[in-house]
């Protein structure tokens, strides 16, 4: 297998420039033609025709398809050719191979103005019959419509993918905003390591990947131990470029990641895109200790699963949200009609410290307060609530708030790159919520979230290392896939919007106490000093 050689200056960007489209040969359970029509003529080929069909791949270069095919094949094939083939793009061949007949499908697709013949054998022993696969699509429908909510909309895709493809491992991965993705969840044979819950980063699957992805539903990798099976010529003909095999189902596979594979333990994989939108969400992989080839049937009922999947993620993901901004509006509910119930405005929000934390998802609440009709004789006053910094380190952070703040409302997931002295308190408050209750800028609530650290596990050591041999530096996928723990420095989770629209309603109803506080207390002490 050829490896990735790399200079000594190299990082992971290097996994964002592989070719990986233009591979220039394919995994070798099946055989590809290049043809140009509409003599339908083979221009290129991979080497391992002879494999299937007795002849060396240079002495057919230039030939007819009927070569392969025969007459009544090749007319089937240039029938087929002039229909759409985004709609109708597998055929059915039975085709000689050695002196037995063998049955084939064929896959069509066109490219640079290239026609792509793919022949994969077919070895279903008894294959499923429409009506039941039907029905067993329909059960799998009617399971995936029954889901409540995006996680078990995900749960139940998984189990479904795991009774069809006969895979012992199957994970559905979604991606973040950054393209790390996390496995939110599983379905696994009983002994099998666990990875539900762990994180992977974005260079696991580098952006050309993604991009492949996108245009293709479907990706299976039958045996990582396989040889490449080379394209003769090695740049096309007519084009004077490789191959472009972006659409290839053979597609050979990244040198990369056969090793990322083999660093796993993983043989056999069978990946499925969901797209939401005309974005790529996230993945439905499969996995398998020993080599593995799915039926066609097997195929194409698990990308029909993951288009399905597909088709309801938008829609959960919005009851998601409606249902999380509902609790928030509940939690807000009860705080604003009892809040002002109360005598003292600090001792009722520490009253209803946990609500007050849940509402916006923090760690911790600082109530920072220094109006001399809140407090007793006006002197400064800090109440805690959680996780948070210590008093003087909240007084600093007020001081310093009293200056950069600009309105009444003040969020960040990334405080210790805006305030040097948040290094010191890190663990607790990298992200901050702040609103200002008083005109002067002296009264605050400040909400705290720790370091994400406390909340991400990562699936091994995401950095890949880079060893030194014979040959020089070269760029190898991590060995470990250990739960494993990063540092990352200085930042929260960050803060939703629903979360932040619910700190501004509190303020208004806080204001409001205020505002009846001082008033109160303008009267008593007018009263006690009427002469």
């Amino acid at each position: 297998m050829k490896q990735l050689t790399v200079d000594a200056s190299i990082d992971v960007t290097n996994c964002e420039r592989e070719p990986i489209h233009i591979p220039g040969s394919i995994q070798p359970h099946g055989v590809l033609f290049v043809l140009i029509e509409p003599a339908f003529t083979i221009v290129q080929v991979s080497e391992n025709v002879a494999d299937f069909f007795g002849c060396a791949a240079p002495t057919i270069i230039n030939q007819g398809v009927e070569v392969i095919l025969g007459q009544e094949n090749a007319a089937n094939l240039r029938e087929a050719a002039q229909k759409d083939l985004h709609a109708v793009n597998i055929l059915a061949f039975h085709l000689h191979s050695g002196e037995e007949v063998q049955r084939f499908e064929g896959l069509l697709h066109r490219i640079d103005g290239l026609l792509i013949l793919e022949l994969e054998p077919v070895h279903d022993d008894a294959p499923v019959a429409s009506l039941e696969l039907y029905n067993k699509i329909m059960q799998t429908t009617a399971r995936l419509q029954k889901a409540v909510n995006l996680r078990e909309l995900c749960q139940i895709g998984c189990e479904e993918i795991y009774a069809f493809s006969g895979f012992n491992h199957v994970m559905l991965y979604q991606f973040d905003e950054k393209w790390n993705g996390t496995v939110i969840a599983e379905a696994k044979q009983a002994g099998i390591e666990s990875f539900l819950g762990l994180r992977f980063p974005a260079s696991d699957i580098p952006s050309q990947a993604r991009q492949l992805y996108l245009k293709n539903w479907l990706r299976v990798i039958a045996d990582v131990k396989y040889q490449p099976s080379a394209l003769i010529p090695a740049t096309n003909p007519i084009t004077g470029t490789p191959l472009d095999m972006s659409y290839c189902a053979l597609r050979s596979v990244s040198p990369l990641h056969i090793e990322y594979m083999k660093n796993m333990g993983v043989t056999a994989t069978l990946t499925i895109s969901l797209i939401a939108g005309e974005a790529l969400w996230g993945l439905l992989v499969c996995h398998h200790q020993t080599p593995t080839y799915p039926s066609h049937t097997t195929q194409y009922a698990c990308e029909l699963v993951g288009q399905i999947v597909s088709s309801f993620i938008s829609g959960k993901e919005e009851y998601d949200h409606f249902m999380y901004e509902w609790k928030i509006k509940t939690m807000q509910g009860s705080l604003l009609g009892n809040l002002p119930k109360e005598e003292n405005l600090v001792e009722g929000l520490v009253k209803y410290g946990k609500t007050m934390l849940e509402l916006v998802n923090a760690k911790g609440l600082a109530i920072h307060v220094m109006d001399r009709y809140v407090t007793v004789g006006g002197v400064h006053r800090c109440v805690k609530v959680g996780l948070c910094p210590d008093e003087a380190a909240i007084q600093a952070l007020v001081e310093w708030l009293s200056e950069q703040m600009v309105g009444n409302v003040f969020v960040t997931d990334a405080l210790p790159e805006m305030y040097e002295p948040a290094r010191q308190f890190k663990n607790v408050a990298s992200g901050l919520l702040a609103i200002s209750l008083s005109s002067d800028k002296t009264n605050y609530l400040l909400w705290f979230r720790p370091e994400a650290i406390q909340t991400t596990t990562w699936g091994g050591d995401p950095t890949k290392s880079v060893v030194q041999d014979k040959e020089g530096m070269r760029l190898h996928p991590r060995k470990s896939f250990e739960a494993w723990k990063e540092t990352i420095h200085m930042t929260s989770l960050p803060w939703q919007q629903s979360e932040r629209d619910a700190a501004v309603a509190l303020r208004s109803v806080l204001m409001d106490m205020v505002t009846r506080d001082r008033i109160i207390k303008q009267r008593l002490r007018a009263w006690l000093h009427h002469d």
